[in-house]
């Protein structure tokens, strides 16, 4: 039995990389400790030369979902002796290295939770595990670690902690954990009121069925939304906005729903229920069913930009209205997207008549991806 260093580097920190380093050197019943670098990850384990290569193979081969290996190495070292194996805290080189995790939209078992009546996290609009939520957008510094996101300042409860320390458990080491009982608050701003605890998202809802432009903390910043049936808010929206002629993005429920409007290619649903959720060009059904205000969403062109709900938030949002929404960035035209709460409310309320903030800070603002098959 010798020991070894293990290099692993790419995108491995915000992915659930080192609770399954810890669940395959537990079930083979290795000695060693995985930690996070600002590098990647680095790996220490007691094993033996003849199955050292093989064991690296197996963490290539079975690396989680999310991860993308770009570079490994092995060296032997002089002997440490390990009594158990451990995940221990982040290691600072000076030397930084590393692939920052992007944001990912909300996993099939989260949404499956997310409107699970008996469960625990049930319509609460900021669950995450270590298959998805924000990464990049909340970090402050390398290595990943909670302490180096805007999570930091939310103390997890003692459930969530149980999970977060739990191996067997999907949210080991999910550094976005919350729940109701630790949770992202939101707060509404409606005619110079802060409205704080704000949960009732059917006010949202009504909000858009009574003509109305709303703004909503994303991710990434700050988004414009309405009811994309309604003409009358949407030439709002363009003066408001100073956008007379560029098109605006929609979102819709679901792809069914979506696919009455759009001619849509496999690879293109594909593309739209991805981990990246982008805004997807496609070409507008002749025979489209659902009554947008198509002139003035895309006016004089034959192809929209459509996406899906990618949060736990707009999934809500989204089964609760059931008709598509304009789903813009929040600015002024040719500005960059607003992601600070502060200058949301002092900008956002010349454009909208409600912003709908949380209070998870968002450090590197971001604008939707946009990508067209051809």
């Amino acid at each position: 039995m010798k020991t070894y260093y293990i290099q692993v580097q790419g995108i491995v920190q915000g992915v659930g990389f080192r609770p399954f380093i810890y669940n395959l050197c537990t079930k083979k019943k290795l000695k060693g400790k995985v930690s996070n670098t600002s590098n990647g990850v680095q790996l220490y384990v007691n094993i033996k030369s003849s199955e050292v290569k093989s064991f690296l193979q197996q963490i290539i081969n079975n690396a989680p979902p999310l991860a993308k290996i770009t570079k490994t190495k092995i060296t032997q070292i002089d002997y440490i002796k390990f009594s158990d194996f451990l995940i221990i805290e982040s290691t600072k080189l000076s030397e930084k290295n590393l692939k920052i995790t992007p944001d990912v939209a909300t996993c099939k078992e989260c949404y499956e939770e997310l409107f699970d009546k008996k469960n625990r996290r049930y319509h609460y609009p900021f669950i995450t595990c270590t298959n998805c939520g924000p990464r990049y957008s909340i970090t402050t510094n390398l290595p990943y670690d909670r302490e180096t996101t805007t999570m930091d300042s939310f103390l997890q409860c003692e459930k969530c902690v149980k999970e977060y320390t739990n191996p067997e458990n999907r949210r080991f080491f999910s550094q976005t954990n919350s729940c109701k009982d630790c949770r992202i608050e939101m707060s509404l701003f409606e005619n110079g009121v802060l409205h704080k605890n704000f949960t009732d998202l059917k006010y949202i809802v009504d909000a858009w069925k009574k003509g109305k432009i709303v703004a909503i903390k994303s991710t990434g910043g700050y988004l414009l939304t309405c009811d994309a049936t309604n003409p009358t808010v949407i030439k709002r929206l363009r003066i408001l906005k100073n956008r007379p002629f560029k098109p605006f993005a929609l979102m819709y429920h679901d792809i069914y729903e979506l696919g009455e409007d759009v001619e849509m290619g496999i690879g293109e649903m594909l593309e739209l229920e991805s981990v990246s959720a982008p805004i997807v060009l496609l070409s507008i059904k002749a025979d489209r069913m659902t009554p947008i205000a198509i002139d003035e969403i895309a006016p004089r062109l034959s192809n929209l930009g459509v996406m899906l709900p990618s949060t736990p938030l707009f999934h809500q949002l989204m089964k609760l209205f059931k008709t598509p929404i304009i789903c813009t960035s929040a600015n002024l035209s040719n500005s960059t997207i607003v992601y600070k709460d502060s200058d949301a409310i002092k900008t956002l309320s010349k454009i909208s008549d409600l912003i709908l903030l949380n209070n998870r800070d968002i450090v590197i603002p971001q604008d939707d991806s946009v990508v067209r098959y051809s």
